[in-house]
């Protein structure tokens, strides 16, 4: 095992996405996957192997205000166990067509610089533990416009609503239609559009089974890699699964 990679990501949905993502790009996990010599895993923190047989975990911190504080954390551990790769996942967490764009690169970079003078910028990565470790950032969105049966707060939900709006565009607007004809309803927030979606097609197992279960549908899979790949998220998963 000669390289260890982590996402910090901010929940258990995201970990479960993250999951499936990584089993599609034959990765492995399991309780009886090795852990590395002085590597602490974390509460709720799964660890598979790649299929080149290297190390990678994903962490869910709790929220978004937790990632960069258990980021300082790791990056002033690496003396005593290197890790090559940190994966930093958000919800970009502002709506379609705002010119408020959350965390970047830039902001990531001036947070890092604080921990470890040694950082620089090579290709969109941060390069830190004088250039041993590469910090890359994912971000959950979702350019253009928004078909119905997609939130438009850019989060995971709006990623994953995206892509099975373009595999089964039926499906999308029975979930129009179905969150319009509610009574009273509250104001819908990213997760009743996916959850509409859980519920009609993938109703067995609840919310970390579904995340993972997309993955395993061909037309909705397809959808997933190229919306990945629009947002930058797909060449980080491919470098995490080497």
């Amino acid at each position: 095992m000669s390289r260890i990679s982590v996402i910090l990501c901010e929940g258990y949905q995201d970990r479960a996405f993250w999951y499936g993502l990584l089993e599609y790009l034959k990765c492995k996990f399991g309780t009886n996957t090795p852990i590395p010599e002085n590597y602490a895993k974390g509460s709720g923190e799964y660890s598979g192997i790649t299929s080149s047989g290297n190390f990678v975990s994903i962490l869910p911190v709790g929220s978004g205000t937790r990632i960069l504080p258990v980021l300082k954390s790791k990056l002033e551990k690496l003396p005593i166990r290197s890790v090559d790769l940190i994966v930093i996942n958000i919800d970009s967490d502002y709506e379609a067509g705002s010119a408020v764009t959350g965390l970047q690169i830039s902001d990531l970079l001036k947070y890092v610089q604080k921990i470890d003078t040694s950082v620089i910028v090579s290709d969109a990565n941060i390069l830190a533990n004088n250039g041993k470790t590469q910090i890359s950032l994912a971000r959950w969105e979702v350019a253009g416009e928004t078909p119905p049966g997609v939130p438009t707060k850019q989060t995971l939900e709006r990623v994953v609503c995206m892509a099975i709006q373009s595999a089964y565009p039926e499906r999308a607007e029975d979930i129009k239609n179905w969150l319009e004809s509610r009574r009273n309803p509250p104001e819908s927030s990213p997760k009743a559009f996916s959850w509409s979606y859980m519920a009609g097609w993938f109703p067995e197992a609840g919310c970390d089974h579904f995340f993972r279960a997309l993955w395993s549908d061909p037309k909705i899979a397809t959808e997933l890699e190229r919306v990945l790949r629009e947002n930058g998220a797909w060449r980080i998963a491919e470098l995490l699964a080497l």
